[in-house]
């Protein structure tokens, strides 16, 4: 005869689990995603940007902040967001070098997107340099701007410029004038 016991906290706990993750996809579906990403001071970032995303007269949002203080993460975070819940909707993520940029990405998309329904998750094109949103065809282009400074970007279409290591780039009051600005 089988003595089988019936065990309710590990059931419950494997119920909670299960609902848990219908529940993160739902929100990954509604691209609300900055809940259950973003913590403490990114959130405050996040909110800035939301400000002034919807201030029709604000075009630009700066936020300066400490090292390690989950900028790159929260910036990353947003240019999903928008291209989750965006058709055809295109990220420009740049910093000083393509190196940098691609070591900065490469770090932070992998805990990004560890929830991401297959679904909705982005590929990653290495030799373009971009992550493709599958469902809807945004993107979110990654680039250095040590080879030709602004020039690399000139005459592409973004409806999001995101300035990573901002501090570091040369000439980049012109580069956010008479580059990103008319984009």
């Amino acid at each position: 005869m089988m003595n089988l016991k019936f065990n309710p906290t590990k059931s419950s706990k494997a119920n909670e689990l299960r609902l848990k993750n219908k529940l993160t996809a739902e929100l990954w579906r509604r691209g609300d995603i900055v809940d259950i990403l973003l913590k403490g001071r990114q959130k405050d970032i996040y909110s800035l940007y939301l400000a002034n995303r919807l201030n029709e007269d604000s075009t630009e949002t700066f936020a300066l902040c400490t090292r390690r203080g989950g900028k790159s993460f929260t910036a990353f975070t947003i240019a999903v967001a928008e291209c989750i819940t965006n058709k055809n909707y295109k990220v420009m993520y740049l910093s000083t070098t393509t190196e940098q940029v691609r070591e900065i990405v490469g770090q932070i998309s992998e805990a990004v997107l560890e929830t991401c329904p297959p679904e909705l998750k982005p590929e990653w094109k290495s030799k373009e340099s971009k992550f493709i949103f599958p469902h809807n065809s945004a993107e979110i282009r990654v680039k250095g701007l040590d080879k030709v400074g602004g020039s690399a970007i000139r005459g592409v279409k973004a409806d999001l410029v995101i300035f990573d290591e901002a501090c570091f780039m040369q000439d980049l009051k012109h580069i956010v004038e008479a580059i990103v600005s008319p984009m």
